[in-house]
């Protein structure tokens, strides 16, 4: 296939499908044989599905798509209205042909319906969420108008978060996307109106420059400002101009800053570290697992897997999880790196069915991830007092080193 016409077929949505994807990650159960109307949450998104497993893969990426979201822009003070979500099987729900229709109710708040076919891919239905929930969010804090003014890369870039926060092997692609890319100026593709302006280019752009934002902007406050202020209406070059302003500027120039950090970026081999805030979260989400029993979802964690071992989905998530640790472990923070590899040589032992090495390191984990928490907040406060006196420690370490310190000690 033509190495431009796959670029563009990959960026339009017209490759992976949500089956495809997660092939690795989830088995769908069987088609209920009666025409029975399946219906779940994940976050704000009520979903309406016409199977289980429908409804299971749409729960998994709604879930993502509202953790990338988050972790960009400062959720409003009131409630977020639900979305609804209707997954219309092939032949049902009126889209004439389209792959999914967003729509407003009477009291404005934001829904989709989506023509949930074999051929839908993921980049079409998690755009279609992304899509949404932003406007959403826009909507809950200021007003109509100002929702449907969500800038398009915003939307391209966060859609492509998810996809990576999905096959996180996808960030190596998008890699070497970048640098077959040709450089385009911050300000022209952050300024284009319409989400069909964005060139394959620019969207690639987008997703590299959130990255480039979340590296170069150390906290979460620092980090949501700039989005806050994008979708009130403000540039993106603006926003960056004010932190500009109050961190002491950009060496060379917004623009300067933007075609050194993104040429870095992508030519480096093992992407950015990330702060330790969010290292932590993305260890937290690793270790959360969501069962349904009898209908009613159960909350646990991976230490409570091991009499679900047999289960086909969850050997397809703890799958999925340890190829996602493999690639996330060079990027994260080095006081959770103890702690992220215990949690995979747990799943590890899950997969392969040794209770006695899945309880070692189950135990391993708990200690490693304690380590690290305590480690985590100390470095909070010195941050904020470099004079502070730390807490005691509520436990003692006979082997604080870890694999740390053998590192340190090679």
């Amino acid at each position: 296939m033509n190495r431009c016409l796959l670029l563009l077929l990959f960026l339009s949505g017209s490759i992976v499908s949500p089956r495809f994807v997660f092939s690795q990650e989830l088995v769908q159960p069987p088609l209920a044989p009666s025409p029975s109307v399946f219906e779940g949450s994940a976050g704000v998104f009520d979903f309406v599905a016409a199977d289980q497993g429908s409804l299971q893969i749409a729960r998994v990426i709604g879930r993502k798509v509202v953790e990338v979201c988050d972790e960009l822009l400062t959720p409003p003070l009131e409630r977020i209205p639900k979305i609804a979500v209707k997954l219309a099987p092939e032949g049902r729900g009126n889209l004439e042909g389209e792959s999914y229709l967003l729509y407003q109710d009477i009291a404005g708040d934001y829904g989709i319906a989506v023509n949930w076919t074999p051929e839908l891919s993921i980049s079409v239905f998690t755009k279609a969420l992304v899509e949404t929930y932003l406007k959403q969010i826009v909507f809950t804090v200021s007003d109509r108008r100002r929702a449907e003014e969500v800038p398009p890369w915003l939307i391209a870039g966060a859609d492509l978060r998810v996809q990576v926060a999905l096959r996180p092997s996808l960030i190596e692609y998008l890699r070497e996307l970048g640098r077959d890319s040709p450089m385009v100026s911050l300000e022209e593709f952050t300024t284009k109106k319409e989400f069909s302006d964005l060139t394959t280019a620019d969207r690639i752009a987008s997703f590299w420059f959130i990255e480039l934002l979340i590296r170069s902007l150390p906290t979460d406050k620092e980090l949501r400002n700039v989005f806050d202020s994008v979708v009130e209406g403000e540039t993106a070059v603006d926003s960056l101009q004010k932190q500009a302003e109050s961190r002491g500027g950009f060496s060379g120039g917004i623009e300067a800053w933007w075609v050194i950090g993104f040429q870095d970026l992508v030519h480096r081999e093992t992407g950015i570290v990330l702060p330790i805030e969010r290292t932590g979260k993305q260890l937290f989400l690793l270790n959360r697992f969501e069962l349904i029993e009898d209908g009613q979802p159960i909350f646990t964690d991976a230490s409570g897997l091991w009499d679900y071992r047999d289960n086909p989905l969850i050997r397809q998530s703890a799958t999925g999880r340890l190829a996602e640790i493999d690639a996330v472990l060079p990027r994260v923070n080095p006081i959770f790196y103890n702690a992220f590899r215990s949690l995979g040589l747990q799943f590890q032992a899950l997969l392969d069915g040794d209770r006695d090495d899945y309880e070692l390191h189950s135990e391993e984990f708990a200690s490693e991830a304690r380590i690290a928490a305590a480690m985590a907040r100390d470095v909070r406060i010195l941050a904020e007092d470099p004079n502070a006196d730390l807490p005691e420690p509520e436990f003692i370490i006979p082997e604080a080193t870890g694999i740390l310190g053998a590192q340190e000690g090679e």
